[in-house]
């Protein structure tokens, strides 16, 4: 079979006394045997070599171009991409280095690192080092790098010690670590801000409810102290119990996505277990460490509750005093406009209050024009009150003599005249049967030939005196006092008897 792959022609031992087979090779001598199997091993050496050198080229072939894409991956990476050695020496870089730190390839290749490392980083670094040369990867160190311009950048590291080098991935955190100071040094700022302002309590939490701060407005409107309720969950401290499953729903949905709760009124809870009224606003933040905290600031406005249903229950009784008033109320604008009437106003004018505020103080009142109640308008704005009787229309009709009473008042900026009418049609009617009443007597008294007057028991002041007695004293001395009218004294006489009548 070998002679048969070598190419060789096949040989057997003729038995004796026999003619070998046709297309075979008869060897009789021994020496003979031995050249062909060394032809054959010749044979089979050659094809195994062939083979292997394919086999070699191949992978040769593969090595090059496994080279090739490393050597591409190294040269245009973005990351800073770097072998060293355990010494601390830079022996291959990509060309990332020169754009982070302005130098050539050339001038870093053979540097010590360590050489370029800030002084105040260079333990540290030391350090890290040390630990690579154990065998101890290292992940998220940052360290600040010399430019060639003399700058420092800062630099993060991802390192990995292989077979006596140092393998290097690492990238340039300058401009996001100065954002974060910055935003640290915000934090610091307004940290202390948060801590004083005595009207607004702030609470800072996790996505779990769990509180990291608690200013001193969250001690006064919940009764906490901050060592008592930082570490604590916040829906545990100050949510009512039927509202907790659904605030810890809304932390979570506040933490996933990053928009906080509108802002709105709770009734929350205080330690005591009293109730505390709060407008609450909420925040979503991103520390400068990268964690989320979410923020509740709540203003008390338990006292502007309690403020609000006093003046609610003050409107309400304001509200039934105006409507129960026996005298009718009238809103008005400066133009005269019915803004607002009370029931005693549809009673006296017989008008509804629907028509009463299509109407004017011009449709009411008989001796106003529009001329005239602008001229009031000025008046009463100056003067702010007037009383004054008037005459105020009626639906069927009539007219109703009325004592009128205006103020001018302001609501929500807008200055208002208040009316309050009172009918004096019963009034009216008395004194005109008073002074019918009078004007008899009077006619009666002037009638009688004795001399009859009228004084007054405290002022000693002539109220009236009949006809005779104006005649005896030649003249009426209504209105003076009777010692200085009737004795020419300056004081009452001393056994005055007008007291003693009484």
């Amino acid at each position: 079979c070998i002679a048969a792959a070598a190419g060789l022609p096949a040989w057997v031992h003729a038995a004796p006394g026999k003619p070998p087979p046709e297309g075979t090779l008869a060897i009789a001598a021994p020496w003979a045997a031995g050249a062909v199997l060394l032809a054959v091993l010749q044979a089979a050496i050659i094809a195994y070599l062939l083979m292997r050198s394919r086999r070699a080229r191949k992978a040769e072939e593969e090595l090059r171009r496994a080279e090739g894409e490393v050597h591409r991956f190294f040269s245009l990476g973005l990351n800073l991409l770097a072998v060293a050695s355990m010494d601390g020496r830079f022996l291959r870089l990509n060309a990332a280095w020169e754009n982070t730190l302005g130098y050539t390839l050339s001038d870093l290749e053979g540097v010590r690192y360590l050489d370029l490392v800030h002084p105040d980083d260079r333990e540290a670094t030391s350090r890290v080092a040390g630990g690579l040369r154990d065998g101890t990867p290292v992940n998220g160190f940052v360290n600040r790098y010399r430019g060639k311009a003399g700058a420092y950048r800062r630099i993060e590291w991802a390192t990995v010690p292989h077979d006596g080098k140092v393998y290097v991935m690492a990238r340039d955190v300058t401009e996001s670590s100065r954002a974060l100071e910055l935003r640290r040094e915000s934090e610091e700022r307004f940290r202390p801000l948060l801590d004083t302002v005595e009207t607004v309590s702030v609470q800072g939490y996790s996505p779990e409810g769990v509180v990291s701060y608690w200013n001193a407005a969250s001690e006064t409107v919940y009764g906490y102290s901050r060592e008592e309720a930082l570490g604590k969950n916040l829906v545990d401290l100050i949510i009512p119990g039927p509202m907790r499953e659904e605030v810890r729903a809304a932390i979570r949905n506040m933490a996933e996505t990053g928009r906080p709760l509108p802002a709105g009124e709770l009734v929350l809870v205080r330690k005591d277990g009293t109730p505390a009224t709060v407008f609450s606003s909420h925040a979503v933040v991103n520390t400068a460490g990268g964690e989320t905290i979410l923020f509740c600031m709540d203003v008390d406005i338990s006292g502007l509750k309690k403020a609000q249903d006093a003046l609610r229950e003050s409107e309400e009784r304001l509200r039934m005093l105006v409507e129960s008033a026996g005298d009718a109320l009238y809103l008005t604008d400066l133009t005269g406009r019915f803004v607002d009437v009370n029931p005693e106003a549809e009673r006296m004018t017989g008008f509804t209050r629907q028509e009463l505020l299509r109407m004017g103080v011009t449709d009411l009142d008989i001796n106003q024009t529009p001329d005239s109640m602008a001229a009031f308008a000025r008046v009463i704005s100056s003067q702010k009150r007037v009383a004054f009787e008037t005459f105020h229309k009626t639906k069927a009709g009539g007219i109703v003599p009325v004592e009128l009473k205006v103020a001018c008042l302001e609501s929500a900026g807008r200055p208002l005249l208040m009316g309050i009418a009172r009918d004096i049609t019963a009034r009216k009617r008395a004194e005109e049967v008073l002074t019918e009443a009078n004007r008899v007597l009077t006619a009666v008294l002037d009638s009688v030939p004795a001399e009859v007057s009228a004084v007054d028991v405290e002022t000693h002041e002539i109220l009236f005196m009949n006809t005779a007695m104006k005649q005896t004293f030649r003249r009426d001395c209504t209105g003076e006092t009777c010692y200085r009218a009737f004795r020419e004294l300056e004081e009452p006489c001393e056994n005055c008897g007008i007291p003693a009548l009484f």
